[in-house]
């Protein structure tokens, strides 16, 4: 990646870029495709379940009545 990026030549960037590409793609097992923040929210007087896949939904939370 670094090396396609030091040049300004279509033809070699291209080339550069897909053996990178191809390196990639044969060597990796697993990549992240996105990111979410894990937030913690700790109170007695809150009700919060959080969902099975993770996803923060702190518009579900809500205080004891």
């Amino acid at each position: 990646m670094a090396s396609a990026n030091a040049t300004y030549d279509a033809a070699e960037r291209e080339a550069r870029f897909h053996e990178a590409v191809k390196h990639i793609a044969e060597q990796a097992y697993w990549v992240p495709v996105q990111k979410y923040t894990q937030n913690f929210m700790m109170s007695n007087d809150l009700v919060y379940v959080q969902p099975e896949d993770g996803m923060p939904r702190l518009f579900m939370a809500r205080w004891k009545e």
